[in-house]
């Protein structure tokens, strides 16, 4: 029973912990997180370092963490039980655009397709939930990328050869607002994404609409630029 008790216990303040840091805007210092809970920053520690072992919290510097990918693929995971939300925006924009929505999240050095909504089309395009594409080759990943501090961008893409051309790349997307990806990541795919943002528009997810490349073209997935935005940016007042 003491072994029981002790797990039970060890998973509740890293409950609370995780709980804490979802709901707070900024990144946290340890000493706030151990006084908020209740716990010695030596505990707090203990179990912020298993935390970031497992992508559910991120430290950013000086004693400071945040949530982590882990727990934004989590949150937008079960967004999707609901009917509404998130699933009621991709389910808008696909009626509205007939093509394949996704939503996707980071997830280390890649993206992971968190929701999908298809179209009654004869066809079904391969990638499903949980699906993982490269960051800097999906309009998914690029869109998420040109939001990110330059620190954690580096971080993902400081060691590709072709750094330099990726980042004038991002830097035009963040003034577009949306990516396109035409054959890159699949070369019988094409997207085109947006990226969601939270309160500190910090990218958080995008939502992307793909097709087959003898469908759309390059100036066809511009178009549809505008449409995912406004998809993007309601989910994002949702959070």
């Amino acid at each position: 029973m003491k072994t029981v008790d002790a797990s039970q216990n060890a998973v509740s303040k890293a409950l609370r912990m995780l709980s804490l840091l979802a709901q707070s805007h900024d990144p946290m210092r340890l000493g706030d997180i151990a006084d908020a809970v209740g716990m010695p920053k030596s505990s707090v520690h203990r179990i912020l370092t298993i935390l970031v072992e497992e992508g559910y919290v991120e430290p950013t510097g000086e004693g400071y963490y945040r949530p982590g990918n882990g727990l934004r693929v989590l949150a937008a995971g079960m967004e999707g039980h609901s009917g509404s939300g998130i699933e009621a925006t991709l389910g808008g924009l696909q009626r509205a655009l007939e093509h394949t929505v996704f939503l996707a999240v980071l997830n280390g050095d890649s993206i992971i397709y968190t929701h999908r909504v298809d179209p009654k089309l004869s066809y079904r395009l391969a990638p499903d939930v949980g699906s993982q594409l490269p960051l800097t080759r999906s309009a998914a990943g690029k869109a998420i990328l040109a939001y990110l501090p330059d620190n954690e961008r580096d971080e993902l893409i400081g060691d590709d050869e072709n750094y330099a051309d990726l980042v004038s790349e991002l830097a035009v997307i963040r003034e577009k607002s949306f990516a396109i990806d035409y054959g890159e990541a699949d070369s019988s795919l094409c997207s085109v994404a947006a990226a969601v943002l939270d309160n500190n528009s910090y990218p958080v997810a995008a939502v992307c609409v793909s097709s087959l490349v003898y469908v759309l073209d390059p100036a066809g997935l511009a178009s549809m630029g505008g449409a995912i935005i406004e998809a993007a940016d309601e989910i994002s007042r949702r959070l």
